[in-house]
């Protein structure tokens, strides 16, 4: 963006934002609002609804990390079976939160360093089922037997009207 616009960072974690902010400064982004914001409750901060809605969103959401097992070796000792229906659910809990902020037209990068179907395409196919009016425009995916680096998803959609 070359430092022009504006960029809202959100993350519910307050050590998170003080990297951010730190990395942030460092690179001489001058563009960047750093906001706590958990996605997961109903509230939306003046930091965002005084600038929303937004062009674009880029939504990495949380996840099982099962496509950095390999970085992450805590990964494979931790999950459980049932986290990957709840972490899915709480994925689209906050895609529905961000859409509500998306400008008609605006596009949504939904992202996840996960490999499961149930958190990557099973999510995009829930939304829309659910929201005609957001469409798939591209979605891509990297396995770490394949391409040789960490394992993730993405998804692009654009949002036809206001959501």
């Amino acid at each position: 963006m070359q430092n022009r616009g504006v960029i809202i960072a959100c993350d519910r974690d307050r050590d998170r934002l003080e990297i951010l902010k730190g990395n942030v400064s460092r690179l001489g982004a001058t563009i960047v609002c750093a906001v706590r914001q958990d996605w997961t409750r109903n509230h939306l901060p003046e930091e965002i609804l005084s600038i929303a809605p937004f062009d674009g969103v880029l939504l990495d959401a949380p996840c099982t990390n099962t496509g950095v097992i390999r970085r992450r070796i805590d990964v494979r000792w931790r999950l459980r079976p049932e986290d990957f229906s709840r972490m899915s659910n709480q994925q689209l809990i906050i895609t529905r939160a961000v859409l509500r902020v998306l400008k008609p037209g605006g596009r949504l990068v939904y992202s996840t360093c996960s490999l499961e179907p149930e958190e990557n395409e099973n999510v995009v196919r829930r939304l829309l089922a659910e929201l005609p009016a957001l469409g798939l425009k591209a979605q891509k995916d990297s396995l770490p037997f394949r391409d040789g680096f960490d394992g993730a998803f993405a998804a692009k959609l654009v949002a036809a009207v206001a959501l």
